[in-house]
């Protein structure tokens, strides 16, 4: 299993509904109520770089390059078309499906509604976490498989990158839309024009001041310690204005890590995404299931369980899987190895949940049936890929990928 689900897991299973209900007196004295700020603040600091390290794995020139039909070895690569047929339906349908099934949801199970819950950002909120495909996560399954370089690897990564981009500017619009009211309309286009204006001075501006930044002769005497110092605090400035702006601070995070060049993005990568993901991000798991109530007995946890799963895996067969046969004339294991993938859900909804759940869109029991299905979801990503692998005797190769 990849290790956020083992994270994900040890965190609920320490949180108050199971370690605390089975012993009371010890979970009381292991994690005081009035002794949990520390604790906190660990879990702000590994979201806040987790979410910077997401924003440094969009690549947007995979967006729109054109890719040769042929790797080396004869083996069809992604072309361009494929891309954009793929990436918008493995988004669009899977997500419609989660909609769909969290108007019912609303409707038949008024225990689901958050405290300040109202009917289109419940909706939206769980149509997202549906629809979301975690690069981070894929990333590393893909390393773990040997099909990072494949064209199933090429197809999936260009696809969450594209995810992902579209999954932070869905975001800002309902979290900022929850903020106002569903009867206010006003100030969520304020706060989006703001957005968007801060956007374009990150991408037009600060980018190419920072590219030309690191081209200095200043920048290379510059000790790396001290060149990471400045990038993290680039890093709270940039989470710091869209919280001020109205936007969640996370938003802010993942634009500064697209934004920053490639020198950097390396650097970060290689020396700060494995010491955040194994000893920071664990906090931030650990304090979201202290925070998190919920009893597995209620059934309505389970059938939002069983319902989201269902929508996830079925609308990435039929988004990804069915458009790569039916259209392109993939090989069934190539079309449902990369539906597979893109079902991998992993630390990114679980982002996306809690800040549903901290804005008291969903309920507690929402938030328990969502989580156990984005674990579900990302620890079957890998059996999955493997059981469809072999239904074909022939063996997807890792070719040498040409620049």
């Amino acid at each position: 299993a990849p290790l956020v689900v083992l994270q994900i897991g040890v965190g609920f299973l320490l949180g108050p509904s199971l370690f605390g209900r089975a012993d009371p007196n010890r979970f009381a004295s292991l994690f005081p109520s009035d002794g949990t700020l520390p604790l906190e603040g660990l879990a702000f600091y590994g979201v806040l770089l987790f979410v910077c390290l997401t924003g440094t794995h969009l690549d947007a020139s995979q967006l729109v390059r054109q890719r040769e039909p042929r790797t080396d070895d004869g083996a069809a690569r992604p072309l361009l078309h494929e891309f954009w047929a793929t990436a918008i339906l493995s988004l669009l349908v899977p997500m419609v499906l989660g909609i769909v099934a969290a108007a019912l949801l609303w409707s038949q199970l008024p225990s689901l509604h958050g405290p300040s819950a109202t009917r289109l950002p419940f909706l939206f909120a769980l149509g997202i976490a549906t629809g979301v495909t975690a690069l981070p996560v894929l990333s590393a399954i893909l390393i773990e498989s040997n099909h990072i370089d494949t064209p199933v690897g090429q197809l999936v990564i260009a696809n969450a990158t594209f995810h992902d981009g579209i999954l932070w500017i869905l975001l800002a619009i309902l979290l900022t839309y929850a903020d106002a009211g569903s009867g206010q309309i006003q100030q969520p286009l304020v706060v989006l024009l703001q957005l968007a204006l801060y956007l374009s001075f990150m991408l037009f501006v600060m980018q190419p001041v920072l590219v030309r930044l690191v081209r200095t002769v200043w920048w290379a005497t510059v000790p790396e310690v001290a060149r990471l110092a400045l990038v993290m605090v680039g890093l709270l400035l940039s989470a710091w204005v869209t919280e001020s702006i109205g936007v969640h601070y996370l938003i802010g995070a993942v634009l500064y890590g697209a934004i920053l060049p490639g020198s950097i993005k390396k650097v970060l990568i290689s020396q700060v995404e494995p010491v955040v993901v194994a000893l920071l991000l664990p906090f931030f798991f650990v304090s979201a299931g202290l925070h998190t109530r919920f009893d597995l007995a209620e059934p309505a946890v389970w059938i939002v369980f069983v319902t989201m799963t269902v929508m996830k895996l079925g609308g990435q067969f039929v988004g990804t899987t069915l458009p790569l046969r039916l259209l392109f004339g993939r090989p069934w294991p190539f079309a449902l190895q990369s539906g597979a993938y893109m079902a991998c859900s992993g630390i990114v909804e679980i982002v996306v949940l809690g800040l549903a759940y901290e804005q008291g869109i969903l309920s507690g029991t929402a938030y328990a049936g969502m989580i156990l299905s984005a674990l579900a979801a990302t620890a079957a990503t890998k059996p999955l890929v493997a059981a469809f692998g072999r239904l074909s005797a022939v063996r997807i190769h890792n070719p040498t990928i040409r620049p």
